[in-house]
């Protein structure tokens, strides 16, 4: 008889556990939710259009996550200061009908 309780008292510890455990995850999930919004059906669309006009036909998207992250904008940014950083560099060296001047070097 004494087993019997004593499984009882854990099983009902067990269950307890597992409801506690139950509610942690919903919880998680709920700021998962919060945190990470559904990409509605109006930026699908405009998604898939912008891809169909890009690719010239119909395109089929498989995912879409959102970014947070300014990294895009920041490599954009990089990209187009290199290209000018290399205009530049272009413009130092000389060409035949443009002399190079290196101030400080005569």
């Amino acid at each position: 008889m004494s087993e019997t309780r004593d499984t009882v008292a854990e099983l009902t510890a067990l269950s307890n556990r597992i409801v506690e455990l139950e509610d942690r995850v919903k919880e998680l999930e709920a700021r998962t939710t919060q945190s990470r919004p559904e990409v509605t059906e109006d930026v699908m669309v405009a998604i898939s259009a912008a891809c169909a006009a890009y690719f010239g036909e119909r395109a089929v998207i498989k995912q879409v996550h959102r970014r947070r992250s300014g990294a895009w904008a920041s490599m954009g940014r990089s990209a187009v200061h290199l290209s000018h950083a290399d205009m530049r560099h272009h413009a130092m060296i000389g060409t035949p009908d443009r002399p190079t001047f290196d101030r400080g070097r005569q």
